[in-house]
């Protein structure tokens, strides 16, 4: 059956478009944009104002902002840095430019009476109001009035600007939008285009970029859902190696801790244990502030696992909070004879072939490690359980990778991240939810607090 022409349009490979060879596509993957689909869902996370030209006796120091002005003169300023001057008037101020780095031909190209269009930061410089370096465009002629949309800004990676992917938008837009538009209008999502096409180059409205935006998010998390609710339901068709109640080490491990489990560790440990036991592979969501006790959770499910001479891969996403689970993970097991090995990228190359060894062999039950865990290098006796510290830190694929080496086996991802119910469930609809919603005796409180990121730390 053929897929729909603007489905197939979407579908596309942004080789497709001009000027995207295999580097830059490599580079757009890191971004997650492997398709014209994926290029125009990828959303500005910002806007510039470019749709007024500020006149110069309006101009503030910090701000950004269009101008429009002729050239009044131009010289070499021969100072700690050689820079290029050019004097810009519009009949109500004045502002210089200045580059530091330019060619010849920039040089001869500002001759007075041309004018220029710049955008950029206005700062107090040594002849008053001034910008460095800014985007700039010349003309013969008064240039025409400013476009009335706004100029997105869009999310961007080493070697790719946002300018550069906005042409590439642009184009998949242009390609995109006649078939998919008749496809889903088809299919009642014409407001679903709109607020794409609005969002890549909106009017200064921000009551309509808000609805927009939501417009976008509302479709993205549903199908996201039923993504979810498909995945899981599959899941409950699929089998995997049960893991029952065995020679009772978990009993033994309890008694050695030195302390009791909070109500809500046994509860968490009572619904993982119960999955193990059945032949659905278990995919569960362990959540629970730091200092919790997710870890021990996280014990008594390696234990099971050990009972059945099957291992445990345990997933860290940093090598010293890797290097914390082994040393407590060891200290735990170690007694009841199950052996922890550790495995990370700064191992020596004698260190990583002994570790790897023991890991095919079935000798480490438990292994812990970074992401190289996943690696192609890496072979397991018999994997029948995975646990995922922080699983945000890692893509999806990643995971995919580290499940595979396994008979399906059971997951276990742990985060210590407050999510609120709705989102988990929206968010997580494939998996089982877990909480430990206590601390034990004598812990601080965890305090959560949201902070606003700058737009500089973002790009």
């Amino acid at each position: 059956m053929t897929a729909p022409r603007g489905e197939q349009s979407t579908h596309a490979p942004v080789t497709d478009l001009p000027g995207v060879g295999p580097g830059t596509a490599e580079k757009l993957e890191r971004l997650g944009i492997a398709t014209l689909g994926d290029l125009l869902l990828h959303l500005p996370y910002r806007y510039q104002d470019r749709t007024r030209s500020v006149p110069f006796d309006e101009l503030e120091p910090g701000k950004e902002c269009l101008i429009t002005g002729r050239i009044m003169a131009s010289n070499i300023h021969f100072g700690r840095r050689r820079s290029l001057l050019c004097r810009l008037g519009d009949g109500r101020g004045t502002l210089t430019i200045r580059l530091f780095h330019f060619s010849r031909s920039q040089e001869r190209s500002m001759r007075p009476d041309t004018w220029m269009r710049c955008f950029g930061d206005v700062r107090i410089g040594p002849n008053g109001l001034e910008m460095v370096h800014p985007e700039y465009r010349l003309h013969r002629a008064e240039p025409p009035p400013a476009p009335a949309e706004l100029t997105p800004v869009y999310p961007a990676t080493l070697g790719l600007t946002s300018g550069r992917i906005r042409k590439w938008v642009d184009a998949a837009l242009e390609r995109c939008e006649a078939a998919l538009g008749s496809t889903l209008r088809d299919m009642e999502f014409a407001g679903l285009i709109q607020a794409i096409r609005f969002l890549h180059a909106p009017s200064n409205d921000p009551d309509r970029i808000n609805a927009a935006r939501e417009r976008v998010v509302l479709d993205e998390l549903t199908g996201h859902y039923l993504v979810m609710k498909q995945r899981q339901a599959l899941l409950k068709r699929q089998s995997t190696i049960a893991l029952p109640s065995g020679p009772r080490l978990g009993r033994q491990l309890l008694k050695q801790l030195g302390f009791r489990l909070t109500r809500a560790q046994a509860k968490a440990t009572g619904e993982v244990l119960e999955d193990l036991a059945n032949e659905r592979p278990m995919m569960r969501l362990l959540q629970g502030d730091v200092g919790s006790g997710k870890t021990v959770v996280a014990a008594f499910a390696a234990v099971r696992a050990a009972e059945h001479d099957c291992q445990t891969a345990i997933m860290a996403p940093t090598e010293i909070l890797a290097e914390q689970h082994f040393e407590t993970l060891s200290a735990w097991l170690a007694p009841l004879g199950i052996d922890v090995g550790l495995l990370t990228g700064r191992q020596s190359a004698p260190e990583r072939r002994t570790r790897l060894e023991a890991i095919r062999e079935g000798r480490d039950l438990v292994a812990v490690g970074t992401h190289a865990l996943f690696q192609s290098g890496v072979e397991f006796h018999q994997l029948a359980l995975a646990i995922i510290d922080e699983q945000h830190r890692f893509g999806v694929h990643q995971r995919m990778q580290l499940r595979d080496k396994g008979r399906l086996p059971h997951q276990l991802v742990m985060t210590a991240t407050p999510i609120p119910r709705t989102l988990t469930m929206a968010l997580y609809a494939d998996m089982d939810v877990s909480t430990i919603d206590e601390l034990p005796p004598g812990r601080l409180p965890v305090h959560t607090h949201g902070a606003a990121m700058r737009s500089e730390e973002r790009s």
